[in-house]
């Protein structure tokens, strides 16, 4: 209850601020639909709800303050994006869109014209809220889109929850989701008007569907979440369709109404087939140079830098892959990097949420190499699961941003709280010892190569 008051408080302190009766508005309203969120998820179990309740104001608290610092950064910098320029990109096409005479107009510019040719699902739906906040309210602004954006990251943490709760008890699972939600970098990248929330929220909930009981709704609601993935980010819904495939062929191995399970596979491939082609070659070549040009450019960003960044990117190209996906797990590094750039008090918070995001989850990434052995004593699902996410991190070892991986973090999290769980606290204390050793050995690599 206290929780709730403080966040009603915080509406109203926020709203006051901006002086936008928009703002106020979205705050209010994604309150409300989270609480409604929560409160279906929690499926009538009381101890779920109370949990979902707690996770979601507490979510709704720490990250609309963190809104709030990265908005006010903005208006210290000047009313410019000083983190991620392709946040002008997202802007001022929701401002065009925000122009049109109706939201069908919106829907026929990003779906049926495709104007943009790509990622037309994160355009749509920031015109829509550019749209209402213009014709509704007193018009549209960075704070609502930001907003927008943190609501997601919200409910990501709700998912994450009911994950976890499949493999622990409850009161585990929600210690578990608590230091998600506080320290992985869904809370870094929940206030930037980026596609990668919206992105990680989708695979959250594909993931959470194939930890349920096989039915046509939940099949058909993957096809569904497959469809609005391919329009945020096309790599990425090819990436997706493995869920869908996955829950068809998981169940049928442990029904023994096989042929059944194998007439769906078939008609989902068909169905899949028919309408995923034109999809996937009308986009084929370009997203094939689109990942050939951001290769050469990160290659070339990161080569001519200092750090290890560029020692990774020089050695032999077996090596180097693996490299890269041990960096994508403990960046940024070092984990000051954002502070060292930062020019005002707002932009050095942000930059220790990143930090502090960064030190957490290389402490998890630790902890799943030095026990990833016994990922063998998991059940199947969840190994195989586990396999997929580490598959992803390789086919992603061109690019070193955690922002394009941290989709499937929730399945490499079950694993390291089936390691962690099942540790005793001395245990635990040696490895956290351990890590901040070889923590602090990397670091002594990285001042050898920047300042020898």
């Amino acid at each position: 209850m206290l929780l709730r008051l403080v966040n009603l408080f915080l509406i109203a302190i926020i709203a006051l601020f901006s002086a936008s009766s928009g703002v106020l508005f979205f705050l209010t309203t994604t309150y409300f639909v989270g609480i409604i969120t929560a409160i279906f998820l929690s499926d009538r179990d009381q101890a779920d709800k109370t949990n979902l309740l707690f996770l979601f104001d507490l979510a709704f608290l720490v990250y609309n303050l963190f809104v709030f610092v990265a908005y006010y950064s903005f208006i210290e910098a000047d009313n410019s994006f000083f983190k991620y320029s392709d946040q002008y990109v997202f802007y001022e096409i929701a401002e065009q869109l925000g122009r049109n005479s109706s939201l069908k107009q919106i829907y026929h510019d990003c779906f049926v014209y495709r104007l943009h040719i790509e990622q037309e699902g994160a355009y749509f739906l920031f015109g829509t809220i550019a749209y209402l906040s213009n014709n509704f309210f007193d018009g549209n602004s960075i704070l609502i889109q930001s907003i927008s954006v943190s609501f997601f990251a919200i409910l990501i943490n709700l998912f994450v929850y009911k994950i976890i709760s499949h493999h622990t008890t409850k009161f585990i699972a929600l210690r578990y989701a608590v230091l998600y939600l506080v320290f992985s970098h869904i809370l870094a990248y929940s206030p930037w008007l980026l596609r990668d929330v919206h992105i990680a929220l989708l695979f959250a909930i594909a993931i959470y569907i194939l930890h349920l009981e096989f039915s046509y709704i939940s099949l058909v609601l993957l096809l569904c979440l497959n469809l609005f993935t391919f329009e945020f980010r096309f790599e990425h819904g090819l990436v997706f369709t493995f869920f869908p495939l996955f829950y068809i062929v998981n169940n049928s191995i442990q029904s023994k109404y096989k042929e059944i399970y194998v007439s769906i596979l078939i008609l989902f491939l068909l169905v899949v087939g028919i309408n995923y082609y034109s999809l996937i070659i009308s986009n084929f070549s370009k997203v094939s140079n689109s990942l050939d040009n951001y290769t050469e450019f990160t290659e070339e960003s990161v080569s001519s830098s200092d750090g290890l960044g560029a020692i990774i990117y020089r050695l032999p190209s077996g090596v180097s892959h693996i490299a890269r996906v041990v960096f994508s797990q403990i960046s940024p590094f070092p984990p000051w990097v954002e502070i060292q750039k930062s020019t005002t008090l707002s932009q050095s918070i942000i930059g220790l949420v990143t930090g502090i995001s960064s030190l957490f989850w290389s402490f998890v990434f630790f902890i799943n190499v030095k026990y990833f052995r016994y990922s063998r004593y998991m059940s199947s699902h969840t190994k195989y699961l586990l396999i997929f996410a580490v598959v992803f991190l390789f086919l992603n070892s061109s690019n070193i941003s955690e922002r394009r991986i941290m989709a499937i973090y929730p399945l490499l999290y079950v694993f390291f709280i089936f390691v962690t769980s099942r540790l005793s606290k001395d245990h635990i204390s040696t490895n956290i010892f351990q890590f901040f050793r070889l923590y602090s050995s990397l670091l002594l690599v990285y001042f050898l190569f920047k300042f020898l």
